[in-house]
């Protein structure tokens, strides 16, 4: 793995860790399209191919849930692991609630260079009832 890739490195630890294994090793290639850095959750991406992927290797399975949970150790993270459209707490690294499947819509995009980041400073998205959300809860943000 490239030496930037340390969440990489981190999550397949963990997964051999999680699953008994924890004195073996891998080596991992990641050939991703995600670009970095702008938000599109490439990071959670590689953590969950790499939990999957050390799962197969042992011939054992990881849950959702268990991926997100060694996501947690790592990084806030989105809910990508789910499958379908979820609310997800991306700070505690929990599922809030499955909103089934996503009905087909066009995504336009327009990358004007830079780079995100992650601001630990916001108020972490609420997905329920807006009358019933905390003081300073943030909208949006939840989805899978």
């Amino acid at each position: 793995l490239p030496a930037n890739k340390v969440k990489t490195r981190q999550a397949i630890r963990k997964a051999l860790d999680h699953l008994g294994c924890p004195s073996m090793g891998a080596r991992a290639l990641i050939i991703s399209d995600l670009p970095e850095g702008k938000g599109m959750a490439s990071s959670t991406a590689d953590i969950v191919a790499a939990c999957k992927a050390v799962a197969q290797m042992v011939g054992q399975t990881l849950s959702a849930g268990q991926i997100s949970r060694i996501a947690g150790q790592i990084e806030p993270s989105d809910g990508i692991m789910y499958p379908g459209v979820v609310c997800y707490d991306h700070r505690r690294c929990r599922l809030i609630e499955r909103l089934g499947e996503s009905p087909p819509f066009e995504i336009l995009a327009v990358d004007l260079g830079g780079a995100g980041m992650y601001h630990r400073d916001r108020a972490a998205p609420y997905c329920g009832d807006p009358g019933a959300a905390p003081a300073g809860a943030a909208f949006g943000g939840c989805g899978g």
